[in-house]
């Protein structure tokens, strides 16, 4: 009976470990795969610099993509709360930077009361 069950266990070990390396040999070969990838890509992207760079210097104009231009999506209003304490600022940089700070509040599903208690605080 204990040899048998030496003899399970041995096996099941022996199974264990195979599992194991098959599962390192996959994943392995998963990252040098992804590694080969990046690596073509880099080299494309450095290759396609260099032809863009080497155009600009012999005086090439390059014309533009014909891909078409794709309008952003529109966002959501702001609340009148945050668009009257946005009103009080006439620099356009500060008021982007204060909407992106609100909007990343509302992407936080904060409220405006709460958006607005932010900027009370020092420091902003």
């Amino acid at each position: 009976m204990i040899v048998v069950l030496a003899v399970v266990s041995a096996l099941a070990g022996l199974v264990a470990l195979a599992v194991a390396w098959h599962v390192r040999q996959l994943t392995q070969r998963v990252l040098d795969e992804a590694k080969a990838r990046e690596e073509t890509l880099r080299r494309q992207l450095s290759d396609a610099n260099n032809r863009l760079f080497a155009a600009w210097s012999d005086g090439k104009v390059i014309p533009p993509s014909d891909l078409p231009f794709v309008d952003p999506v529109s966002e959501t209003p702001l609340a009148p709360e945050l668009l009257e304490f946005l009103a009080q600022y006439e620099d356009l940089t500060v008021r982007a930077k204060y909407e992106r700070m609100m909007r990343a509040g509302l992407a936080k599903q904060m409220t405006p009361l709460a958006i607005l208690k932010t900027f009370e605080t020092p420091g902003v």
